[in-house]
């Protein structure tokens, strides 16, 4: 009878039960949660909303108005001044429109503001040559701004490809506990429905009493074992339980009848080495590794501008117009007046400073940049030689148990013969839980580090 029980308990898979919880069915759940996504797409717009607001503030046309009354002796004087500027984005060039009407006694000197009774229509454009040309603060800006838009995406997925990581390590860390606990759970049952047909054979006289005191110790430290798995079971219950507080509220509790009964493989058959093959292509467009070439890329629009502020300013404009009504003596109808215009600060430290800051960060954005490829490569390597380990791991295990298994039945066979004793047949059996958790603990290992790989290579893949 105890052999049977021995056998039934090593050689039966059970079934996995309708409420267990797999960790495809648990990320998908968090993912799909709407605070994440809403986390995700407020940081979207946030970039977005800067993004329109620098275009908003430069670009928009601007409406001027004045109005003047002078009196100046005996010239008295009114000038009214209407316009409307457009910056462009070609050159940093900007251009007004405007109308312009003056009343009233002009000196010879002040003839430049004299306009015919309809007024006066003009055009202007302003064309900057060194300083603020094929670059300024505001298109640094935008270019910026087109940039932070992928980079707030692909941080996006680096979060969520940490949080992939966090999902798996707290999800197979309980279901390896709640495995474990299953274990303790049946051998103490088997010790237990073993015990009291010890008892009986003691009372018989078939066996001596020793065996009854050892099948009692057996119980306790088989006891003593199930609350230590209970305590173990249910600190990495309430981690897991703390990663879905927040993310997902449809689980609340995951108990071990939650833990789901899988098949494991005695002999994975996927290679773990393949990752060797697109290591460096993996490495290169892993989200992160592209998220900081792209700041590399906006230190370097940073660092640009610097340089282009350090230009002197040498701005070039022409403005054309044309009187409206009634010549006046003196006032030609058409004009046009072009010029130049030269600044330049000595001895420029402001410039100099901004060249410095621009270099500096270029120089640690870049430093910055390199090792995150190289973190990338080493996490790749290392979640590809760790699956590796985990597989042949999982093979010796299997192997490992069904050598225990054998040991146990032969064990059992020799006891119910009289050739074994009750010590050596715990023995055994505690030598064959061990193997079953090692086997566990090694299938754990394995889809932890799966789960590692392809997130190291930024796959975001939730599979079992």
């Amino acid at each position: 009878m105890i052999r049977c029980l021995a056998l039934l308990w090593l050689i039966t898979l059970p079934a996995e039960s309708l409420g267990a919880i797999r960790f495809s069915e648990l990320a998908g759940r968090i993912f799909g949660d709407s605070d994440l996504k809403s986390q995700i797409e407020s940081d979207r717009l946030r970039v977005f909303l800067e993004y329109q607001v620098a275009v908003g503030n430069q670009f928009d046309p601007v409406l001027k108005a004045k109005y003047f009354d002078q009196f100046r002796g005996d010239y008295i004087q009114r000038r009214k001044e209407l316009s409307v500027a457009q910056r462009l984005s070609v050159w940093g060039s900007a251009i007004e429109f405007g109308y312009n009407k003056s009343q009233g006694d002009f000196a010879d000197y002040d003839g430049k503001y004299m306009t015919q009774d309809g007024g006066s229509l003009r055009a202007k454009l302003d064309i900057p040559l060194l300083r603020n040309g094929w670059t300024d603060g505001l298109r640094a800006a935008l270019r910026k701004g087109i940039i932070s838009k992928e980079v707030s995406e692909l941080q996006a997925r680096s979060q969520s490809l940490d949080l992939l990581r966090q999902i798996g390590a707290r999800y197979w860390d309980w279901y390896l506990n709640g495995q474990r606990l299953k274990v303790a759970e049946k051998i103490l049952k088997l010790a237990e429905d073993r015990q009291e047909k010890i008892r009986i054979r003691v009372e018989r006289g078939d066996i001596a009493k020793i065996e009854e005191l050892e099948g009692d110790r057996t119980i306790l430290q088989r006891k003593a074992a199930l609350a230590q798995g209970n305590r173990t079971f249910t600190r990495s219950r309430l981690d897991l339980e703390a990663l879905l507080s927040t993310r997902a509220e449809a689980i609340s509790e995951l108990p071990v009848s939650e833990v789901p009964d899988l098949q494991i493989p005695s002999n994975p058959n996927h290679a773990a080495s393949t990752w060797k093959q697109s290591e460096q292509e993996d490495a290169e467009s892993h989200p992160e590794v592209r998220r900081q070439r792209l700041v590399l890329e906006q230190t370097g629009i940073d660092r640009e501008l610097a340089g282009n502020q350090f230009l002197p300013k040498l701005d070039f404009s022409v403005e054309a117009g044309e009187n409206l009504g009634n010549p006046v003596y003196g006032l030609s109808k058409f004009r046009m007046n072009g010029g130049i215009f030269f600044e330049f600060p000595i001895p420029s430290r402001a410039a100099s400073a901004r060249i410095s800051q621009a270099e500096a960060q270029w120089v640690r954005q870049e430093a910055t940049a390199s090792l995150t490829l190289v973190r990338i490569r080493n996490q790749i390597a290392d979640s590809g030689v760790a699956l590796g380990l985990a597989q042949e791991r999982l093979k010796l295990a299997s192997s490992e148990l069904e050598l225990a298994k054998k040991l146990v039945d032969l064990e059992s066979k020799r006891f119910l013969e009289g050739d074994s004793n009750l010590l050596l047949l715990n023995i055994r059996e505690q030598n064959l839980a061990e193997a079953e958790i090692r086997k566990f603990e090694a299938f754990s290992e394995m889809k932890r580090s799966e789960i590692d790989l392809r997130a190291a290579q930024g796959r975001l893949e939730l599979v079992d």
